[in-house]
């Protein structure tokens, strides 16, 4: 199983497509790919959550396209998570991530990274 944690400053993104890596973990919490992201690009993520074939995305909040692409994918989305990337991946390891869906309703203009 591979957990990719979305991530801004080794902090979970304030938002799927905002973030400036995707931090990859195994089922036992321990980090296995660090994906860097270069620039937004529309959906840009969701093709690099598909090329490092995660099962899990953890992330605080994401626009509704990209949820149920990641969904149509069997990939399980976690939204609605806070804090600090290495703290998130304890709480999943043990069962005690707390997740509630946080889906954007409405579209955002990113600067270039």
């Amino acid at each position: 199983m591979k957990i990719a944690v979305v991530s801004e400053n080794k902090m979970v993104s304030s938002h799927f497509g905002k973030s400036d890596e995707i931090v990859c973990f195994n089922e036992k919490g321990i980090i296995v790919e660090t994906i860097k992201v270069e620039k937004h690009e529309h959906e840009g993520n969701f093709h690099l959550l598909m090329k490092a074939d995660v099962d899990v995305v953890i992330c605080m909040q994401l626009g509704k396209k990209v949820m149920e692409r990641l969904v149509e994918h069997k990939i399980k989305v976690l939204s609605g998570v806070r804090g600090n990337i290495d703290e998130v991946i304890t709480k999943y390891v043990n069962h005690t991530l707390v997740s509630k869906e946080n889906i954007c309703q409405h579209h955002h203009v990113y600067d270039e990274k």
